[in-house]
């Protein structure tokens, strides 16, 4: 839900997505994303996300500093 909040008000530069979430919420954030034109990378694990945010449920994470977000996309996570 802060994700989404923060998409509306273009507070996302990037989004990490875990590839196993499943189909319908991958495919529900990535059309989201494509609307507002913010770069993703589908690849991390809910599992591998969990341990870097510290939270127990999670499918994505939103990148808000805009050059975290370009040096992550420079990294090939695009």
């Amino acid at each position: 839900d802060a994700l989404k909040k923060a998409l509306k008000y273009r507070g996302v530069y990037y989004v990490i997505i875990a590839s196993d979430t499943s189909i319908n919420h991958k495919t529900l954030l990535v059309e989201r994303l494509d609307y507002y034109k913010i770069p993703y990378y589908i690849g991390l694990t809910q599992e591998q996300l969990k341990d870097i945010s510290q939270k127990k449920n999670v499918a994505a994470i939103g990148i808000t500093n805009a050059q975290l977000g370009s040096y992550i996309k420079t990294l090939g996570g695009d």
